[in-house]
């Protein structure tokens, strides 16, 4: 059928229009196809107008050529960038791809390990707290048998301390007062030696208490006594080094017994010189009896005669009394310090 004419071809024009609109509402994919098809249509339609002469023919054909021209240039850059986003887009998916690959494999094998050691561990777990639970047991059985044990032999030292202590103090006493009486029975012969020269006999009988049997029994006596109070107050510290003070410092008794320790080695040490004579004493007295002996043997030749005798002779008689005198004065001395100075032992 042929065209009416203009008012046909201006149809034809709208309903171009009108289908590239409602083309261009439908997405990107389906654009080129749409579009062509409209084309197609518009062309067969033109064709079949081949025959009619009008202006208006003129313009749609040229709008015609310019929109299929349009689309010829579009196509290209279109399936290109549809293209390389494809491209990107499946290589974005295989990356993704691998990564969850291997998080899946890494979550595979940490769920392997951790299943793996997961028994160990518990295992490992429970040996630690049944031998820490023996070990508590153990430890517990182990400090009530050292507590009473410790308890015992502290119960043993107190003991033994406390009869060495007693002997030591009943030893001490015996030792004073057999050491007093020797004293009041030496002052007593150095009296009587101060009241007259001719009683030195036995005044030399007094000197072999420094050197006979008495002073032996005096000196293993000391002996003894030194080594019981050493044996009872090393008990002591040891028992004192077993239960220290709250604070880890020395117990309060401590300082008292090396107070004690101190006093009575100073008391031995007293006791040894005054029975040795190294205060002076036993020098004095064999001064004096030294000068008796050698006096006595030179007026023995002239006792039958004392004429024989020089005024001199006299004379230095005279001064060796005098220093006889002194000489016994002076030990008399000794025992009246030690009188007042004699240490308490009650």
């Amino acid at each position: 059928r042929r065209p009416s004419g203009r008012l046909e071809a201006v149809q034809l024009m709208g309903m171009m229009d009108d289908m590239l609109e409602k083309a261009g509402l439908e997405g990107l994919l389906e654009l080129v196809k749409v579009e062509q098809n409209i084309y197609n249509i518009v062309f067969h339609e033109l064709i079949r107008q081949v025959s009619v002469g009008c202006a208006e023919r003129g313009q749609l054909l040229a709008k015609l050529r310019q929109r299929y021209q349009s689309l010829l240039d579009r196509v290209p850059r279109r399936l290109k960038a549809l293209h390389t986003e494809v491209v990107a887009q499946r290589a974005l998916d295989r990356r993704l791809t691998e990564e969850i690959h291997h998080i899946k494999l890494t979550i595979q094998q940490l769920s392997m390990y951790v299943r793996s050691d997961w028994g160990v561990i518990v295992s490992n777990i429970t040996t630690c707290c049944s031998r820490t639970n023996k070990i508590c047991r153990t430890f517990d059985v182990n400090t009530a048998a050292v507590t009473a044990t410790l308890l015992l032999q502290d119960t043993e030292c107190i003991n033994i301390i406390m009869e060495s202590t007693d002997y030591w103090r009943k030893q001490l006493a015996a030792f004073m007062a057999q050491l007093k009486q020797t004293e009041h029975a030496h002052c007593a012969q150095i009296s009587a030696i101060q009241q007259g020269i001719n009683k030195w006999l036995s005044f030399s009988l007094l000197c072999e208490h420094y050197q006979g049997e008495k002073q032996l029994n005096c000196q293993q006596t000391l002996g003894e006594l030194g080594d019981i109070q050493e044996r009872w107050l090393n008990m002591s510290l040891q028992l004192f080094s077993r239960h220290p003070s709250a604070d880890g410092g020395p117990p309060e008794g401590q300082h008292a017994q090396t107070e004690l320790d101190n006093e009575l080695c100073e008391l031995l040490r007293e006791l040894d010189v005054q029975v040795n004579g190294d205060n002076g004493l036993h020098g004095n007295v064999m001064s004096l009896l030294g000068l008796m002996e050698s006096w006595g043997s030179k007026l023995a030749t002239v006792i039958e005669d004392p004429e024989k005798m020089a005024v001199s002779d006299w004379l230095e008689l005279e001064r060796a009394l005098h220093s006889w005198k002194s000489l016994a004065d002076e030990a008399f001395r000794h025992f009246s310090n030690k009188t007042d100075n004699k240490p308490d032992t009650s």
